[in-house]
């Protein structure tokens, strides 16, 4: 076509025109963690798309609570039953018998309002933060001016406690074949972060050590016992996987 046109003395508007190759260039990224998914989702459409915060949880949460929201029902006077939730929304009253809140709490499967007031409040404020998951022994009543049930806090405590308080060592599986110098030094060094400081009291620490056909449990001492914060455990599931992490109760 192009010899023809200049044969003829005619020009083709089109003809000489190249298409572009695309050079597209793609930047290596960590894979998100679920709870940068989810968290994205939420801020992009103002929900969670594709799961739930609290279902990374579930296995430890089932040992603590007694009660899914969805099945709650009122308790005998008295008497308390435990439940969680993430934090979806908290609002604070002042009055003069104190501050009070009310905490809008979802464990996926339903939603409740709960307040927690007085004295109580004061000493567990800092984990009455939305998108902080919380244990809650509460009594649970007939709203009869609402309508629902009012549901009262009389203690909360963070999944934190609750490991502290159930949790008899934290177990690492590692296969020694594939664990070089280098690994046991990150490996020692992401543990030396989460040494209980002060007060804080740990859990102990051992490894399940897999070589060829062979397996041990190193058992750690005590100047090695764990913080095990959320922090540590998404990092080590993360670098060892999920199967590799171990709470032992």
């Amino acid at each position: 076509q192009q010899n023809r046109n200049q044969n003829a003395g005619m020009m083709d508007l089109f003809g000489e025109v190249v298409e572009a190759t695309p050079n597209n260039q793609y930047l290596s990224a960590l894979v998100w963690t679920d709870d940068e998914r989810l968290q994205g989702e939420k801020d992009t459409l103002g929900l969670y798309l594709t799961g739930h915060p609290i279902d990374q949880y579930y296995d430890e949460l089932k040992r603590h609570v007694a009660c899914k929201l969805c099945d709650l029902q009122p308790t005998r006077r008295g008497q308390s039953i435990t439940i969680t939730g993430l934090i979806m929304d908290v609002r604070i009253f002042k009055g003069p018998r104190g501050t009070r809140a009310i905490l809008l709490l979802d464990d996926r499967t339903g939603r409740v309002e709960a307040s927690v007031f007085g004295e109580l409040y004061e000493q567990v404020k800092q984990l009455l933060v939305v998108d902080n998951v919380i244990i809650l022994d509460a009594e649970v009543s007939p709203d009869e001016f609402k309508g629902g049930l009012r549901v009262t806090g009389k203690k909360v405590y963070s999944l934190l406690d609750a490991r502290l308080n159930s949790i008899r060592r934290l177990e690492l599986a590692l296969a020694i074949n594939n664990l070089s110098n280098a690994a046991v030094q990150e490996l020692k060094q992401l543990l030396s972060r989460f040494l209980p400081q002060g007060e804080q009291k740990g859990i102990s620490l051992s490894f399940r050590c897999q070589h060829n056909s062979a397996t041990a449990v190193l058992q750690c001492g005590s100047n090695w016992r764990i913080y095990p914060h959320d922090d540590l455990l998404k990092r080590l599931k993360q670098v060892y996987g999920a199967q590799a992490v171990h709470l032992v109760y």
